[in-house]
């Protein structure tokens, strides 16, 4: 016979009320650690199994957590799948995925599968225009969602990273290194164009914003950096620096810029000795956030809506190496070679 809740309780010597209490909410800690511990010990034990039918008739929620991207053929946001997953787990929750494949009318028909399917919010990280038809019928059934943008938003809650530090830093050693002019392939509006553009105007630095013409292609931000020889590069994607780099050593062996791209997980790290720094974005760290913020607006549905912004941190290359080598020493992280 399969173990019920009181089996659970008694293996650990509490009330069935604080299992099924601790069951439905896995992230609280109004129940003490060590009890926490005990019933987890027995749930694997007497292998016991929830009842998420009956669960969801009695809290009104199905404790899933839809998310909707564009796609993640590129290997970090596969990773960042991974840590939203793990970190859903841990709240109880589990995640339902819809790809779009960065085209409207699919993004329209992910949202609809999220709502038939009666996930309790998504977290949405495309591009969302206020007033778009999409927009208007997330606002008009009043899901909570989570957007990831840039730039607040009147009716949805929304999260992104806070550049100012990190993007001065890198404009202030561009500086002390005697350049004049970095040109930078934005991955969107807002965000770090913000940032980037407010440092470069404070410390005397030409800026230059190239954005891509089509979701994939680097190809005109390639040609324009071999054209012009900027002093230094950004790009944020590291596969899409490595094209640039591999550009300038075929084409342009002599041509030699200060690279700098984003940070996050080992595989990251580029080995070439034009790279001179990162922009460190914190992995799961930033997962954890998500599921913490969505969560919170699935369980707090009246309170204000809400745009939370998570720290980065300027690297220098040699910096980057060293932090690299320290992540491969944990078991987490070795994966991510």
């Amino acid at each position: 016979m399969a173990p019920k809740l009181k089996d659970i309780a008694e293996h650990v010597g509490v009330s069935a009320q604080l299992v099924s209490f601790y069951l439905n909410h896995p992230g609280t800690t109004r129940v003490k650690r060590e009890t926490r511990d005990k019933i987890d010990e027995a749930v694997r034990k007497l292998n016991y199994r929830t009842n998420t039918i009956g669960r969801a008739l009695s809290t009104g929620k199905t404790f899933t957590i839809g998310l909707i991207m564009g796609g993640f053929a590129a290997r970090i946001r596969g990773c960042y799948v991974h840590a939203l997953m793990n970190e859903a787990k841990k709240r109880g929750y589990h995640l339902l995925i819809a790809i779009t494949n960065y085209d409207h009318n699919e993004e329209r028909d992910a949202l609809e599968l999220m709502i038939s399917r009666q996930v309790d919010g998504i977290i949405y990280t495309l591009d969302l225009e206020d007033g778009s038809e999409i927009a208007e019928r997330i606002r008009a059934v009043q899901f909570p969602l989570l957007l990831h943008s840039p730039t607040p938003r009147k009716t949805f809650d929304t999260i992104d990273h806070d550049y100012r530090e990190s993007a001065d830093a890198l404009v202030r050693l561009l500086g002390e290194r005697g350049k004049k002019m970095l040109f930078f392939q934005p991955p969107q509006p807002g965000g770090i164009c913000t940032s980037l553009a407010a440092a470069a105007q404070k410390h005397g630095l030409g800026l230059e914003i190239i954005r891509r013409t089509s979701p994939f292609s680097d190809e005109e931000f390639i040609r324009a950096v071999l054209r012009e020889r900027p002093d230094a590069i950004l790009e944020m994607d590291h596969a899409a620096m490595q094209e640039i780099l591999e550009a300038i050593s075929a084409e342009a062996p002599e041509y030699r810029p200060d690279c700098f791209c984003s940070y996050s997980l080992p595989f990251e790290y580029i080995g070439n000795p034009l790279m001179v720094g990162y922009i460190r974005r914190f992995h799961e760290e930033r997962a954890a956030a998500d599921i913490e913020r969505i969560i919170d607006r699935i369980e707090n549905p009246d309170m204000e809506v809400q745009h939370q912004v998570l720290p980065t941190r300027f690297l220098t290359a040699e910096e980057t190496r060293e932090f690299r080598l320290k992540q491969l020493s944990l078991p987490a992280y070795r994966q991510f070679k």
